[in-house]
């Protein structure tokens, strides 16, 4: 079972909300934590790119299949 491709009953306005609602506290954490997660920037940023990377490369094989 695929969580993505579930249906919701969610509005756009509740889920622009819920969305504001998660990065506002992933904000507020990083700003709490901000000493703690300085040390951590130079192996967060390398693996942020490479996921990144990797999800793209992903995605696009996803799309690819799709259309075949």
């Amino acid at each position: 079972m695929s969580f993505l491709t579930k249906q919701t009953t969610w509005s756009n306005w509740e889920l622009w909300l819920f969305k504001a609602c998660v990065f506002s506290g992933g904000i507020a954490a990083g700003l709490y934590f901000y000493r703690d997660l300085k040390d951590a920037f130079v192996f967060l940023v390398p693996f942020f790119v490479l996921t990144g990377i990797w999800a793209a490369f992903a995605w696009i094989k996803k799309m690819n299949q799709q259309k075949q």
